[in-house]
């Protein structure tokens, strides 16, 4: 899950900061089905609020939104639904980058969620 401020109202891949390489590690990827990259875009994207990205050069999963609780219960669930009351997520780990609010709210959230541990939510604050 990738979320970030763009100001451009015609979105361009290579204006946004990591986006191309994370864009190549999903595609190296042998089983496709395992991975996936939702980009969440706030801003002036010339979207609506909340609306789902349909854009050929963007990831399938890109919303004009920021990225909320259920979207990360999703990803922990690998947006297939396969855990059921957080079974299934023993060996999931969690990597957290941000500002210090964001990371802060994340970082608690997920460790508190089933089938996770403190230990296995990772975090990298900006300072």
């Amino acid at each position: 899950m990738y979320g970030t401020k763009t100001e451009e109202s015609e979105v361009d891949v290579q204006s946004i900061l990591f986006l191309p390489r994370l864009m190549d590690l999903v595609g190296a990827v042998d089983e496709p089905r395992d991975v996936t990259l939702s980009l969440f875009l706030t801003g002036n994207t010339g979207y609506e609020g909340g609306e789902r990205i349909e854009h050929g050069k963007l990831p399938n999963r890109t919303w004009a939104r920021r990225l909320g609780r259920g979207d990360l219960v999703g990803a922990l669930d690998g947006w297939r639904g396969e855990t059921e009351g957080g079974k299934g997520r023993e060996g999931t780990v969690c990597y957290v980058c941000g500002p210090q609010k964001m990371t802060d709210e994340v970082v608690e959230f997920l460790g508190r969620q089933g089938g996770m541990e403190p230990g296995r939510v990772l975090c990298e604050k900006w300072w």
